[in-house]
């Protein structure tokens, strides 16, 4: 249970950036960094939530 807990506190961690990222579309901020800025948290949460969960290598 304790592995679910930690990776949904990783998501929220996530969604709360990405919701940032969005505000910041509307002070003027660079897409093309906004858009390298979301595609790397996602990958941040994916990394993370994956060591919490520590899949198969198959998976």
């Amino acid at each position: 249970m304790f592995e679910v807990e930690v990776m949904n506190r990783l998501k929220d961690v996530s969604r709360h950036f990405l919701n940032l990222l969005e505000t910041s579309k509307e002070t003027g901020a660079d897409q093309r960094w906004i858009a390298q800025a979301k595609t790397a948290m996602q990958h941040a949460c994916m990394y993370g939530c994956r060591a919490v969960a520590q899949p198969d290598d198959d998976c």
